[in-house]
């Protein structure tokens, strides 16, 4: 779909005189109206990007990045028309879930932030911040991420079990034993908790109906919980997770 070719008119209907700024207004708010309408052709499209496998997400590297670049013209676009759907927080961590899923994270980072910036109480918006985080090794930034999308969703599975994992992944780097202990007691509570809500929620928790992005099972959270219980000298415990993991089928 083509974007209406308003761009020419809305310039040849300025130099008309007099000026009308009624007819202005409206001109700038049927363009605007244009605009949002293009984005959303967008958005559908980048959601089926992410709707896709993740190997062949990545196989079509160039095809998201034309869709990313489409998003952010037109919402370059709508700035100009001081139009608030600029800070509609689902285009902008829509972008980033997307760079993010092509391998390019780093490009990810910064349309995540904005998107927590437009709306910081966004689960989408966190939890796309919190996993371009994770990826690139910010291990705090992460945990500070997952926190917060809790704080807008404190019932879902899945940012309870990355919080978990950014936990565990910070002990690993820790030297203080008495710290690394605490945060690896604190993981498995966390493990325990998304397991628990499985249970009762079933075994996926999808991300505002992004179902590849936020999918989770019970057997990757007693992989993590396993791990973290072996790390605590747990042993017994840490071998009963894992052997469920297996039997989970854990990949």
């Amino acid at each position: 779909l083509q974007l209406r070719d308003f761009e020419p008119r809305r310039r040849e209907w300025k130099d008309e005189d007099p000026p009308d700024e009624e007819l202005e207004a409206e001109q700038d708010a049927l363009a605007g109206d244009a605009l949002w309408e293009d984005v959303q052709v967008s958005l559908e499209l980048a959601r089926r990007y992410l709707q896709r496998p993740q190997r062949e997400q990545r196989r079509k590297t160039d095809y998201a990045v034309r869709i990313t670049e489409r998003l952010l013209d037109r919402m370059e676009k709508l700035h100009e028309f001081h139009r608030p759907e600029v800070k509609r927080q689902d285009v902008y961590a829509t972008i980033a879930r997307v760079l993010h899923a092509a391998g390019r994270s780093r490009e990810a980072l910064p349309h995540a932030q904005l998107a927590v910036r437009y709306n910081p109480l966004s689960y989408e918006a966190r939890t796309a911040l919190a996993e371009i985080e994770l990826t690139l090794g910010h291990l705090a930034e992460a945990e500070t991420a997952w926190r917060r999308a809790l704080i807008a969703e404190p019932e879902r599975p899945y940012p309870i079990f990355r919080l978990g994992e950014s936990l565990v992944r910070m002990a690993l780097e820790c030297h203080a034993a008495d710290r690394r202990c605490s945060l690896l007691e604190e993981a498995t509570g966390h493990f325990r908790t998304a397991l628990d809500l499985l249970d009762l929620q079933g075994p996926v928790d999808a991300s505002m109906g992004v179902a590849h992005a936020d999918a989770l099972s019970k057997g990757q959270v007693a992989y993590w919980l396993g791990r973290a219980l072996f790390d605590l000298d747990r042993y017994e415990e840490a071998a009963t997770e894992l052997q469920l993991a297996i039997l989970l089928a854990y990949q």
